[in-house]
């Protein structure tokens, strides 16, 4: 694949962020993610936020929402969002 600095971090939070759009629980993917459901919804970190808001965002969407415009968002996007 030609994949490089990819971490088992970062696959975490790669499958975390397709099981938010899959509508899992924040319980799921806090285990996914080796944390406490607590944390994932008060961390200030990046990534966390970035799987919390992007699973608001799916979780507050109709089954079957088109939801291919969040791929394209990152930490940054989120940056401040409480």
């Amino acid at each position: 694949l030609g994949i490089t600095n990819y971490t088992l971090r970062d696959a975490r939070h790669s499958v975390a962020v397709r099981m938010m759009k899959d509508h899992y629980t924040v319980q799921e993917i806090a285990g996914q993610l080796g944390t406490s459901p607590a944390l994932v919804a008060t961390t200030r970190s990046g990534a966390a936020r970035l799987v919390l808001h992007k699973w608001r965002e799916v979780s507050q969407s109709p089954l079957g929402a088109d939801l291919t415009s969040l791929d394209s968002l990152g930490a940054a996007d989120f940056a401040g969002v409480e």
